[in-house]
């Protein structure tokens, strides 16, 4: 099985659309579980999506680091690269974990639903 590239042009074609809830729908599940009261509304576009998951991005950058920590474990994200990307681009930090957390929904909506 080849894993096709993530770009955000995917999310934004319109035979992509389906996919956006669902991703929607992981992102919040991933949320809840690792102890965040964010959640994205289900119906928005894939514009607002992005825009929404980094403004909590920010948020738990200023507020929650711990929260943020307990989300990218739940995501599967080493703490690592987290550490390497907090170091490297602090400037592009809340942009670069918004696409990194995108990039790993999509693959396990994808991975899930092989078809999209």
């Amino acid at each position: 099985m080849k894993i096709p590239a993530f770009s955000l042009s995917q999310l934004t074609k319109a035979g992509d659309k389906e996919i956006i809830p669902k991703i929607i729908m992981q992102i919040n599940k991933d949320l809840q579980l690792s102890g965040n009261q964010y959640g994205i509304d289900q119906n928005c576009s894939a514009q607002l999506l992005v825009s929404d998951l980094r403004k909590i991005i920010e948020n738990l950058l200023q507020t929650d680091f711990s929260g943020l920590l307990n989300l990218f474990y739940r995501i599967d994200v080493p703490e690592s690269l987290l550490q390497k990307m907090m170091e490297e681009t602090p400037e592009d930090l809340p942009q670069n974990l918004t696409l990194l957390i995108l990039k790993k929904e999509w693959l396990k909506v994808w991975i899930r639903n092989k078809s999209l």
